[in-house]
């Protein structure tokens, strides 16, 4: 067998190209050893999360009383066609169905397919029950729990109607008509 590397060979080659295609072939190795390796975890993974433990009000210095939470029970006006119409207390987070429910249900002549029985209420809202063939009314406005306005949760003094309702829950000023427009 003859030497691989015989001087003829290397001659005609040359030494600079001999040296320069091992480097080529090296770096080549190292670049795609560098490309597939795994890469190191970014910064973000070495960052602690914040805990969700909640400081006693001793520690804070803030009584209890004065930490706005949402209230456990609301008061929502149920009208229309239901059996008994009236003002009612339920509990934070029921629906629509619940508040016809607590007003004796719903007549025979009412219209619940105009409606979306499962939204959630807010404080101060009316539910408003049309009856079969009555032209639906307009949602004036859906009051937010701890925004700016009245104590009903309204806007500037405007209540808010939930379903097809469209009181304006006692706005000066503002009359059926103004408050369909």
């Amino acid at each position: 067998m003859k030497n691989f590397l015989n001087l003829d060979r290397l001659k005609w080659f040359g030494a600079s190209r001999m040296i320069g295609s091992v480097l080529s072939v090296a770096f080549v190795g190292v670049a795609g050893w560098w490309l597939v390796q795994t890469p190191p975890p970014p910064p973000e993974a070495s960052l602690s999360f914040a805990s969700t433990t909640v400081a006693t009000s001793a520690t804070i210095g803030v009584s209890a009383s004065s930490i706005n939470t949402a209230p456990q029970i609301i008061t929502v006006h149920v009208a229309g066609s239901v059996k008994n119409p009236g003002v009612y207390r339920l509990k934070y987070g029921s629906r629509i169905n619940d508040g016809i429910v607590a007003a004796g249900g719903a007549t025979s002549a009412a219209n619940l397919d105009v409606i979306n029985l499962a939204t959630v209420l807010n404080e101060g809202e009316q539910i408003y029950v049309p009856k079969r063939g009555e032209k639906p009314h307009t949602i004036t406005n859906r009051p937010q729990l701890g925004g700016a306005g009245d104590a009903a949760g309204g806007l500037n003094g405007v209540g808010g109607a939930t379903g097809v309702g469209g009181a304006t829950g006692g706005a000066t000023g503002v009359g059926g008509a103004t408050s369909s427009a």
